[in-house]
């Protein structure tokens, strides 16, 4: 069973701008797969789940393009749930 979850997909301001967004989802070692679908972009992580590293890395890229970060809700790990429901956290707003 594939673990993933859904964004909507960004604004993008130029083709550079596109293909850096995925190139850097691309990047992150605990990402396998990003499918566009018809509810957004279904971004495919490990089975084991995210590394706190990796989840730092997709937090700053969705910071980045302002995309909406509760998707990561589903696949952010028991060890790191406080860490990322931290109130003073930048992302905070675009998490909860």
């Amino acid at each position: 069973m594939t673990r993933s979850f859904v964004i909507r997909e960004p604004r993008y301001f130029s083709y550079l701008d596109e293909k850096n967004f995925f190139s850097w989802l691309d990047s992150i070692d605990d990402v396998t797969e990003v499918i566009g679908s018809a509810d957004g972009l279904r971004v495919n992580i490990i089975e084991s789940g995210l590394s706190r590293a990796g989840l730092s890395d997709l937090i700053a890229i969705l910071a980045r393009y302002s995309v909406d970060m509760r998707p990561l809700h589903g696949v952010v790990s028991d060890d790191d749930k406080t860490w990322f429901a931290e109130p003073s956290s930048y992302w905070h707003k675009m998490a909860f």
